[in-house]
């Protein structure tokens, strides 16, 4: 028996949201045996889960209510291990850092966290074969990523100083905008890799983007039916901070983008971010 945890992670062949999922989990105790319910009527992808073993989907229905359905043993396989260190650029050890696997490719199951140790070393283990990418985040540094094998050779996760992105949102008149949606894009378009979003919560419209990664960035800035606003090329300097002043919002029209504001030729269909635009 595996002291572990079983949660039900789809159902009728769509994937649950986190919260979701947690709210239909279980813990397994030291004989193994854990009990879901109440279910919804339909089919089920059950995810069962106990450190250092690879984690296991069972598919099952829930046929009419009152019924219980039986699981049976669920065996699970020793799982691989991805062993790495979180650094600086300067080689010394980032200790206390978040880091997190995930599994790439379609349909890939398997996750894992851990906390980076002495000298900034860390282990996720139980994890299933494959190809996985691998983040760390800590305070002061921007997130780094790298991609490893679960079983294979150990990773370095490499943490750059992160920048600080500060500014003013205010509207046509000068009057600051609390709560408006502050979002920093990689101009390269790279938006899972580098990205930032906060909001203009610190009184008098201000806003602060904390651990940003050193680059240039488009800035874009909502706040529902007071406008929006944009503003292109943004340098974001290790260890700095950037203070952008005050963005005016516009109200009105469905304005591009700071990144999608592009030259069209004849006949060129642009993909503008889920809406295209084709110049005839």
């Amino acid at each position: 028996p595996l002291a572990g945890r079983a949660r039900v992670e789809e159902y009728e062949g769509k994937a649950l949201p986190p919260f979701a999922s947690d709210v239909l989990a279980a813990v397994a105790g030291a004989d193994g045996a854990f009990a879901l319910g109440p279910l919804p009527l339909g089919s089920l992808g059950v995810a069962v889960s106990a450190p250092r073993h690879a984690s296991r989907r069972v598919e099952t229905d829930v046929p009419a209510r009152g019924r219980a359905v039986d699981l049976g043993d669920v065996a699970l396989a020793p799982g691989l291990a991805i062993r790495g260190r979180v650094r600086d650029r300067e080689e010394r050890g980032v200790e206390g850092a978040a880091v997190r696997a995930t599994a790439q490719g379609p349909g890939a199951a398997g996750a894992g966290e851990a906390e980076s140790g002495a000298a900034g070393r860390f282990e996720i283990g139980g994890l299933p074969p494959g190809r996985y990418e691998v983040t760390a985040s800590a305070t002061g540094y921007a997130m780094g990523r790298a991609v490893a094998e679960a079983g294979g050779e150990g990773v370095d996760v490499v943490l750059d100083e992160g920048g600080t992105l500060t500014g003013r949102v205010a509207d046509e008149a000068g009057a600051p905008v609390e709560d408006a949606r502050v979002t920093a894009r990689d101009e390269s378009g790279r938006e899972s890799w580098r990205s930032a979003s906060g909001r203009s919560d610190e009184g008098d419209g201000r806003f602060t983007l904390r651990d940003v990664p050193p680059g240039r960035y488009d800035l874009e800035v909502q706040a529902g039916d007071r406008g929006e606003a944009s503003r292109a090329g943004v340098r974001v300097a290790a260890g700095r901070v950037t203070d952008v002043g005050t963005v005016v919002l516009a109200r009105g029209g469905d304005r591009p983008r700071a990144r999608d504001r592009k030259s069209v030729g004849e006949g060129t269909r642009v993909d503008l971010g889920g809406r295209r635009i084709i110049n005839k």
